[in-house]
């Protein structure tokens, strides 16, 4: 899908020279992309952070990005991210709908929070099932 222009290729390689886009960038690098080749605009110090951080990391320079595989206990360290996409009915009023998108973050924060103690399979499937009782909730 393409969602704004620069993500296909302009109508001839003088126009893609005269306004490059996302594809000149992604078909325009070598096979494996030396970054001291490229220019970098400012809207690019997000990759160059992210970029500098994974070295570091992999240099093993900075001990705090990189905090081991286990707690204490010998249990996976606690972190959370996730994409689950619920079905829940649009409010008309933009204020409730807005109050209504914090309400399905905080019980899908509280639904995998909760059972931390699960590990593997066990906790899959209670996390899949609780999205699927707080869609029903909200009236997806």
């Amino acid at each position: 899908m393409i969602d704004f222009d620069g993500q296909s290729a302009r109508p001839s390689y003088e126009a893609g020279q005269r306004d490059p886009g996302d594809w000149e960038a992604w078909t325009g690098q070598r096979p494996i992309a030396i970054h001291a080749k490229e220019n970098l605009g400012s809207t690019d110090s997000g990759v160059q952070a992210r970029r500098l951080v994974l070295r570091q990391a992999l240099r093993n320079e900075r001990a705090d990005l990189y905090p081991g595989g286990k707690s204490k206990d010998g249990r996976p360290i606690r972190t959370f991210s996730g994409g689950a996409v619920l079905k829940v009915a649009k409010q008309p009023d933009p204020q409730a709908d807005w109050g209504l998108l914090g309400e399905v973050g905080r019980r899908v924060h509280k639904a995998i929070e909760s059972e931390d103690h699960l590990l593997g399979m066990e906790r899959q499937a209670f996390i899949e099932n609780r999205m699927a009782e707080i869609e029903s909730e909200l009236g997806g």
